[in-house]
């Protein structure tokens, strides 16, 4: 009985396994789908070619983080056991999902195309968002964890506007006290956050001071992207209020305010020595006291030059996360137990950071690269030894052959055998 029940474990492990390559595969795919403008004979045939089902009536997009307040600046952070647990539970779940395929989008988030009826379409977003609801509150409830979700697409061409509802109304977090936001509810949201009346004097009580709390530039200035400065900068301002910003003092209190901001998590990262600080703060407001579009830009320019510091600085630390990683890879690739969540634990970072540092500067996610690793070695055995196939199967990292020779002929374009005789071989 016990060997049945380890036989069908490992079977399920085997699936899973054909699964996550698949989607690994399919990456680019979908990031072309909502970035950029395609001939729809085009996508269905690439489509076809990953064995994706994309055909429907009506699509959404939803962006999630598992953690808004993640840090892409601090590549020391520890390896998280409730990190890989989360991003194990989220991509199981949208794995083998009917109407709704799991992606990566940016540095710290995933994006999940959901598809179905146009009359049905509603309620799979829901049920999407209602399932990520329940993993992250299962595992950890106070964490930062964010949900955008675009608005509802009626054709396939249409995907790209999704999209950028869905990116737009992700961008707006920093500002949004929730965890889960409808494009249909931001501007909404965004009235109700500027709240302020129009018969009376500008004063302090029309402010909302919400909007003003520096955690908020912090958090930006830890996470955000520099593509996300303008529209962050946009919708911080209309938080504050439109009315109070006609006011020279308040409107010189606010762009001080982010210079110190930025000034304050500049030195936290250990670059207190810039340009940037050195510019006398008369010079600041004069520049800026001219209008409230001279403070906009002011703000959008400090912004995207402390991401650019910040980026910078990272790049340092992550080339050496990176070296010390494809190192172990490489010196582990036939060990059968390797996974990402290993390689971050000795590498000591997050499984979040690390997947994504790995596919950012090795234009491949981690087991794209561990694969071909793994085929280039076996490629080798073939033509220099005579080993049966399944004996390289195991020297290179498979205990099943038959899974071996799926990826081989997947990634090769043909069988073992097949290889080895077009080598000249017996």
């Amino acid at each position: 009985m016990l060997l049945i029940t380890s036989y069908k474990e490992y079977y399920e492990k085997f699936k899973l396994e054909m699964q996550e390559y698949e989607r690994n595969a399919s990456r680019d795919f979908f990031e072309s789908l909502v970035r950029a403008d395609f001939d729809l004979e085009e996508i269905y045939r690439r489509a076809d070619r990953l064995n994706l089902d994309i055909v429907a009536e009506a699509y959404n997009i939803l962006i999630f983080t598992p953690d808004a307040s993640d840090s892409s600046y601090n590549s020391s952070e520890g390896y998280s056991d409730w990190e890989a647990e989360v991003h194990k539970k989220i991509e199981n779940y949208f794995l083998s999902h009917p109407v709704a395929m799991l992606f990566r989008h940016q540095v710290f988030s995933y994006a999940i195309l959901v598809k179905g009826q146009r009359d049905t379409i509603k309620k799979n977003t829901c049920e999407c968002v209602e399932a990520i609801q329940k993993i992250m509150e299962e595992t950890r409830a106070n964490v930062d964890w964010f949900v955008a979700v675009g608005e509802e697409a009626d054709r396939l061409s249409r995907i790209k506007q999704s999209y950028h509802t869905a990116a737009r109304t992700y961008a707006f977090r920093y500002l949004y006290d929730g965890h889960i936001l409808y494009y249909n509810m931001l501007e909404q949201v965004k009235e109700n956050s500027a709240d302020t009346s129009k018969t009376e004097a500008v004063q302090l009580k029309n402010v909302n001071i919400n909007a003003l709390n520096p955690e908020i530039l912090q958090k930006f200035l830890s996470s955000g992207l520099e593509d996300e400065v303008d529209s962050f900068v946009h919708d911080y301002f209309h938080a504050i209020g439109r009315e109070p910003m006609e006011s020279l003092v308040f409107r010189n209190y606010v762009v001080l305010n982010v210079r110190f901001s930025v000034l304050s998590f500049l030195k936290k990262i250990g670059y207190d020595d810039t340009e940037l600080s050195r510019e006398e703060t008369d010079d600041v407001v004069k520049k800026t006291s001219q209008s409230t579009e001279a403070s906009v830009a002011y703000a959008e320019e400090v912004l995207k030059r402390a991401i650019a510091i910040r980026d910078e600085n990272a790049g340092s630390q992550n080339r050496s996360v990176l070296k010390q990683a494809i190192d172990f890879i490489d010196g582990h690739y036939m060990d059968e137990e390797i996974s990402l969540n290993r390689v971050a634990h000795v590498a000591n970072v997050s499984a979040n950071h690390f997947s994504a540092l790995f596919s950012q500067n090795m234009g491949q996610t981690f087991i794209e690269y561990l694969t071909s690793l793994r085929m280039d070695k076996a490629k080798e055995l073939l033509r220099c030894t005579s080993k049966r196939s399944s004996e390289i199967a195991g020297e290179v990292g498979y205990k099943d052959a038959h899974y071996f020779s799926y990826l081989f002929k997947k990634t090769q374009g043909m069988t073992p055998s097949e290889y080895r005789k077009t080598r000249g071989e017996v």
